[in-house]
């Protein structure tokens, strides 16, 4: 039992498990020093989803080819082209998929209604790009990055016929793109 500055009794308590299983399987190869893959696939797990929606799959794939492997450029020391591919997921709060009263008057109110249909918010990402080294002492890097998340964990006003103010659901996409120089 907690004392506020007004030294009347405030009830709470808080316990957090949370389990989570992450399996991977990743593999990279450098062909001739000049050509260079990468891919990663990954199983995840976590208790902070319901139970049918526990495991989720994601992916990378990277390429890398050193052109100045294979052709000369005069003054360039190091030109390289890169592309990536893959997907993450986020997860929810804790809290997420629990429905939570407050106190009010020493009765219990209807807060957050839990939602144990969360699916992990979804985000892709590709991004493509080149570095240069020239002149023995200079570097150039361009990056250009495309990203869409999808199925977003937001806090939304819930229903009015549920009793509760608001829940936990998956909804809004966003969408980024960067251009980045260096």
């Amino acid at each position: 039992v907690k004392r506020d500055a007004e030294s009347a009794a405030v009830p709470g308590s808080l316990t957090q498990d949370i389990r989570n299983n992450n399996v991977f399987l990743i593999s990279t190869f450098d062909i001739q020093d000049k050509l260079i893959l990468d891919g990663l696939v990954r199983q995840d797990q976590s208790s902070l989803f319901g139970r049918d929606q526990r495991t989720a799959y994601y992916y990378r794939a990277s390429a890398a080819y050193r052109v100045s492997e294979d052709f000369t450029l005069p003054n360039v020391d190091e030109f390289k082209l890169r592309a990536s591919i893959g997907t993450a997921g986020l997860r929810p709060p804790f809290e997420a998929q629990y429905e939570q009263f407050a106190l009010q008057g020493g009765r219990p109110v209807k807060v957050t209604l839990g939602n144990p249909d969360l699916r992990p918010a979804q985000s892709r990402e590709m991004e493509l790009g080149f570095n240069i080294d020239f002149a023995k002492n200079f570097t150039l890097e361009y990056s250009y990055s495309d990203k869409l998340t999808s199925d977003q964990i937001l806090l939304a006003p819930a229903s009015v016929v549920t009793g509760y103010q608001n829940q936990w659901v998956n909804a809004g996409t966003l969408k980024a793109v960067t251009n980045e120089i260096a």
